[in-house]
């Protein structure tokens, strides 16, 4: 599958250094809406959509890693960015450990949370991409608003946790099951050792 233009916003500094922000499964560039005033002191912030939520176009999957990874570098080259910084949550994450060994020249510093570089279980995942394709998101999101808040965040911050759900819930089917597909061939451990810009690890 070739390389689409995906969905971006961009805030901050524009004379900042450009920083690429990712998202995790389920949720969109909204989610970075609270870090951007402070993190858009210092850097020109890019805050994109992965194919298939939020805003950018839904392809059919199944998707690849190397799918996700050449949607940044198309979108750094439509900005005409030879250098980028790029932080991102979960498979955001995983699409920053591909940038960092697929092209290290292009990616000047990573910023990894709440990630992994390889699965457990491939079954669990294309498992999870059948069970969205037939019922929905409806309990997938809630297992996952379940690990991702804690109970007394919940209690504390209902509205929070609404709009979060509201943003999960929406994401089209197809695009959460086809980057599950894509997770479920994640293997990059073996290759980590290949990155050689600066990481900072979020868990």
């Amino acid at each position: 599958m070739s390389s689409i233009d995906v969905a971006y916003h961009e805030a901050g500094d524009p004379a900042g250094e450009a920083l690429i922000l990712a998202s995790s499964l389920a949720t969109t560039r909204r989610i970075w809406e609270p870090l951007v005033d402070r993190l858009g002191e210092r850097f020109r912030l890019i805050m994109y959509d992965h194919r298939g939520h939020g805003e950018s176009p839904v392809p059919p999957g199944p998707y690849t890693l190397d799918d996700l990874g050449e949607d940044v570098l198309r979108l750094a080259d439509r900005l005409e960015l030879d250098r980028f910084s790029f932080a991102g949550i979960s498979i955001g994450g995983m699409v920053g450990m591909w940038l960092g060994i697929n092209a290290p020249e292009r990616v000047e510093r990573l910023g990894l949370i709440a990630t992994f570089s390889e699965v457990s279980s491939q079954e669990m995942w294309t498992d999870r991409a059948e069970l969205v394709r037939s019922e929905g998101l409806a309990e997938v999101v809630r297992n996952s608003l379940d690990r991702w808040f804690t109970p007394e965040f919940r209690r504390e911050h209902p509205e929070v946790v609404q709009e979060v759900h509201d943003i999960a819930v929406a994401t089209p089917a197809e695009g959460y099951a086809a980057c599950c597909e894509a997770i479920a061939g994640l293997d990059l451990t073996i290759r980590l050792c290949e990155i050689d810009c600066s990481v900072i690890l979020i868990g």
